[in-house]
């Protein structure tokens, strides 16, 4: 397969390198695309990405994925090719890799296995170089005069060696990168350490991109020192940022995302149609309806750094974000939308999400939201086609909540998982741990409370809480107690000194980063992780999931109750046990239960019978007190099936078949 391209020479490449899912296009060069729609210039897109899949097989693209994040798995395969003058021990790393694989794959770590996946790695690495001169030929045949990367996750490695050697090929190309990986003091490392770039790109390029491709064509690179274009980093400009704060450095910013024009996707779908493995794929369009983190804007969780140092939240008109949706649809006939943004807009509850109810083509959409979601809210998300929510639950302890300023509490929690239950909503979340400042004895009673849960969805994974760069624990470490140092996986792969591997990672280690043997350690962290593992294993079970329903009757309230810390299977509550488990839905502070059920009328209200009643309904495990309230489990009516995992908006690539790669003849090549 062949790059989608125009017939003849042409101005500017977009590039999309690995890795990066396959299964959905890349907004940004979408967006980028579009706003040189009006321009004179003539303009090709390259999916990178998956001609360097189909190169090497499906299978062995996904291995990257199997890596801890901060291996940076992806950006080592390239770093051969972007610096060959950088001598490190491969062999080393790539067993670090095959551990890596074994263990989130939970494979058994037999030397064969390692011996195996240790070539696998070795041998992607020879051929990320080879596949990097094919890109260099074929965006040659174009003879363009401008070519852009996009740099998100770990793109980052192979952007800088296609265009280090476009650039050794023909030095009158501009090369020109841009994204996450290059904002603020990133964007100027990059600059300063890599002399084949021309221009870095730091912050939001929807509105500056045209002027600054009319600026190179007209005028050079230099154009852009005698006329900058604001968020473009020269040779020249970064002379004159010396000095300043990483806050103060060039960082471009849209402050009205109602102008910005629709993503066009069409060359993502024209190579995907001649993709070899294109059965394998099932796409999700990417959108967006807002940038910026309203939460975030007001108190950060410690730990996100998305966004850089500006978490303003602005949002694009309704009408705007639904003909997106319908131009995009009639375009390529996908009905699975993920909406990038990294917050839900709350006023979207009164206009975007009764519009999209009321659309007669049902989508399947994703979205990330705040856990503060009332029933009705989740009842509005799935009446709008939204089946899929990322709600940053993270712990199930309000003092882990409060260290990493949630914003929200464990009771609030408890009821979203509830209410997704109800509606049908898959929810997307994660326990986070090594957090500072946490207590073994927090996890282990987070551990005594999993056992009730377990009809409720249960975390994807455990995992250890990241540091990024921008996020509060980067920015201001000593508050926490930590010492911070780049992920040691950048010294493997950039050939920089210390201090600008520093500036140039996004990714860090901390004195609280501690080997998972070290972890498995602690008592109260081990209960939980093996509660956590009960739980999901008893929620997969598709024969006999775990159930806690409720109807109510009127007079009585009749309940099933199949979780495996269930007194019975059905039984009812009648009075005032049944007067009571209605009052705890939304969660009530204890106090306030007494006047509540005076007011709707309950008889024996003594405080005594209060109390025995809630003590009954705990001892069934119907109501729990979390967050200071009392909280009831049972989900009301017939349960509905939620969303399966391949409905994923975001769309779906087979998920790399380890035993496969195992069976396959790989000879070990040298060391790369």
């Amino acid at each position: 397969m062949t790059p989608h391209q125009p017939a003849g020479s042409v101005d500017v490449c977009l590039v999309s390198m690995p890795f990066v899912d396959l299964c959905r296009p890349s907004m940004a060069l979408g967006v980028l695309k579009s706003a040189l729609r009006s321009s004179p210039y003539r303009i090709s897109v390259h999916y990178a990405n998956l001609l360097f899949a189909e190169r090497v097989g499906i299978d062995r693209y996904g291995l990257q994925r199997l890596g801890r994040q901060t291996r940076l798995t992806g950006d080592w395969l390239f770093a051969g090719a972007a610096f060959p003058e950088h001598v490190t021990d491969t062999v080393g790393f790539a067993e670090k890799i095959a551990e890596d694989v074994c263990w989130l794959s939970k494979r058994e770590k037999s030397q064969e296995t390692l011996t195996r996946l240790t070539a696998l790695s070795l041998d992607l690495r020879v051929q990320a170089t080879a596949f990097v001169d094919e890109m260099v030929e074929s965006l040659l045949a174009q003879a363009p005069r401008i070519v852009a990367c996009t740099s998100v996750f770990q793109q980052h490695t192979a952007s800088l060696a296609l265009l280090r050697k476009l650039k050794a090929r023909d030095p009158g190309i501009v090369t020109v990168i841009g994204g996450a990986n290059c904002t603020g003091i990133m964007g100027v490392t990059n600059i300063e350490s890599f002399p084949w770039l021309d221009v870095v790109f730091s912050g939001e390029a929807d509105e500056q991109f045209a002027p600054l491709i009319d600026r190179i064509l007209r005028l050079g690179v230099a154009g852009l020192d005698t006329d900058p274009v604001e968020g473009a980093i020269t040779r020249m400009s970064v002379k004159q940022l010396k000095g300043l704060s990483d806050q103060d450095l060039p960082c471009a910013f849209v402050r009205d995302l109602r102008a910005l024009p629709q993503p066009d996707y069409d060359d993502y779908f024209a190579t995907l149609e001649d993709f070899l493995y294109r059965t394998t794929i099932i796409p999700g369009i990417p959108l967006e309806s807002s940038r910026g983190c309203w939460w975030g804007h007001k108190c950060s969780c410690t730990f996100c750094g998305l966004n850089g140092h500006n978490m303003r939240f602005r949002s694009k008109q309704v009408e705007q974000v639904l003909n997106e949706i319908r131009s995009l649809h009639e375009a390529h006939g996908i009905e699975r939308i993920e909406f990038v943004d990294n917050i839900l807009d709350m006023g979207f509850f009164d206009s975007l999400l009764p519009s999209l109810a009321r659309e007669p083509k049902k989508f399947n959409i994703f979205f990330e939201t705040k856990a503060n979601l009332t029933r009705a809210h989740v009842k509005q998300l799935k009446a709008a086609g939204v089946g899929w929510i990322q709600p940053g639950i993270e712990a199930l302890d309000d003092r882990m909540l409060k260290l990493m300023n949630k914003g929200t509490t464990n009771a609030i929690n408890l009821q979203l998982l509830k209410y997704a239950c109800e509606f049908g909503l898959r929810v997307i979340w994660h326990v986070l741990y090594r957090i500072p400042g946490e207590q073994d004895a927090w996890h282990a009673e987070s551990a005594r409370l999993v056992p009730l849960l377990h009809h409720l969805m249960p975390p994807t994974n455990v995992i250890p809480v990241g540091i990024q760069r921008f996020s509060s624990y980067h920015d201001n470490p000593q508050h926490y107690g930590l010492t911070l140092h780049a992920a040691p996986s950048y010294g493997e792969i950039y050939p920089l000194e210390a201090h600008r591997i520093d500036q140039l990672a996004y990714f860090f280690e901390s004195n609280l980063s501690e080997p998972a043997e070290c972890t498995g350690q602690r008592d109260g962290f081990r209960a939980l992780v093996s509660a956590i593992l009960d739980w999901k294993q008893a929620f997969a079970n598709e024969d006999a999931p775990p159930l806690l329903g409720m109807r109510d009757e009127g007079e009585f309230i009749s309940i099933l109750d199949t979780r495996g810390c269930a007194s019975e299977r059905r039984f009812r509550l009648e009075g005032l046990q049944a007067d009571v488990l209605r009052c705890c839905d939304p969660a009530i502070r204890p106090e306030r239960l007494a006047p509540l059920l005076a007011k709707r009328g309950a008889r024996a209200c003594t405080e005594a019978a209060i109390a025995q009643a809630v003590d009954d309904l705990r001892e069934r495990h119907l109501v729990v007190e979390v967050s200071g309230k009392l909280l009831q489990l049972a989900v009301p009516g017939e349960i509905p099936d939620i969303p399966a995992r391949l409905t994923f908006p975001g769309g779906i690539e087979a998920p790399p078949d380890i035993a496969a790669l195992l069976a396959a003849k790989t000879e070990t090549p040298a060391a790369a």
